[in-house]
């Protein structure tokens, strides 16, 4: 017969089990998007829809916030595991694998025909320029698993093998291309990427801006660290974190002392077009990239030019019309290494060139 205390055991374990049924029905959670999970929860169907029911029920079941946040803290955090979309390095550090940039990095995966495909694009790009009078130039941001490699398991660490990087700049090299390899220069930066969060930090934002601008022949361009930088403040929002559900942490890290500037957007995509302009006149820049280049480089850009258009590269999707709208001085292309390569099939609307 059992002990009295081991009998209280199973009405207490029914009692656990019954509290996110209670909470469903007692106290929903009624949030339409999850900042923990990048996703927005399933909506109340309104109508007799076993599966819609079911997928409501199970985003917003009771206390669903309070026991996400519990198992990603033992799980995550004691366990330190990782995700399909975050890899845990040593000592913990998170690092971003979507799109297979461990991989990529490590170079395990090298697509030619991508790399073929981008470079073409990229040669076109250069000659339908130089017909305006615009130089390009090329500079990708490296993966931080390019950089950061002392966290990684030998697996992940590249022992001398060719990337998907050395063979874009090759492509463009052997077309005639203009590319900065940025990774040296990332390299050269104490701390170059955030910890918890996926991007580099505005000390190699500042370091990359100046290294294109030498490349470009604008070295009146460039800043250094005392006019464009903080000195370290504690700084959170880390994207790795939020991905593996744990709470936000800070890190001490230098961050932006210039002001923003004046900004317009330019269409309605779901990731808009910019212009960014400054205090005092001076050429336009046009950015074509992602979020490394987003909120960083118009602020680093715009203490010595009059505007920045920040355009998203889309992977090769983006309209070649920007140029003739805003008609920049010079062009740089920036999208990062992860997302540097052209999706099949995609090519910028309005460039000559495409199929």
């Amino acid at each position: 017969m059992l002990r009295r205390h081991r009998r209280l055991l199973f009405p207490l374990a029914a009692l656990l089990l019954a509290l996110p049924l209670l909470g469903l029905l007692l106290a929903p959670d009624s949030a339409a998007r999850s900042a923990a999970e990048l996703r927005a929860l399933a909506p109340w169907p309104g109508r007799l829809d076993p599966t819609a029911l079911d997928a409501w029920a199970r985003d917003h079941f009771g206390f669903r916030r309070l026991l996400i946040g519990a198992e990603a803290r033992l799980v995550h955090g004691a366990l330190a595991t990782g995700t399909g979309e975050v890899f845990i390095g040593r000592g913990g550090r998170p690092f971003l694998r979507v799109n297979r940039m461990i991989e990529q990095s490590a170079g395990l995966r090298l697509d030619h025909d991508a790399v073929a495909a981008t470079a073409g694009m990229l040669a076109a790009l250069r000659d339908a320029l130089a017909a305006r009078g615009i130089p390009l130039i090329v500079a990708p941001p490296p993966n931080a698993s390019t950089i950061a490699t002392a966290a990684l398991p030998a697996w992940a660490r590249n022992p001398g093998r060719a990337t998907e990087y050395d063979a874009l700049l090759a492509a463009l090299a052997a077309r005639g291309v203009s590319a900065l390899d940025l990774r040296p220069v990332a390299r050269a930066v104490p701390a170059p990427y955030r910890r918890f969060d996926s991007h580099w930090t505005p000390r190699t934002a500042l370091a990359a801006a100046n290294a294109v601008a030498r490349a470009v022949g604008r070295p009146d361009w460039t800043l250094d660290e005392a006019e464009a930088l903080t000195p370290p403040v504690p700084v959170g929002g880390g994207d790795l974190l939020r991905l593996l559900g744990l709470p936000d942490r800070r890190e001490a890290i230098p961050w932006l002392s210039l002001p923003g500037g004046g900004e317009q957007r330019l269409d309605a995509l779901p990731y808009p077009s910019v212009a960014v302009s400054g205090a005092h006149p001076g050429p336009t820049l046009l950015v074509i990239g992602d979020s490394f280049t987003r909120a960083l480089l118009p602020p680093l850009l715009l203490a010595r030019l009059g505007r920045v258009v920040w355009v998203y590269h889309d992977l090769c999707r983006f309209d070649f019309g920007v140029v003739d709208r805003v008609r920049p001085a010079q062009v740089w292309y920036m999208p990062t290494e992860r997302r540097m390569l052209c999706d099949p099939g995609a090519y910028p609307a309005g460039l000559p060139g495409g199929g």
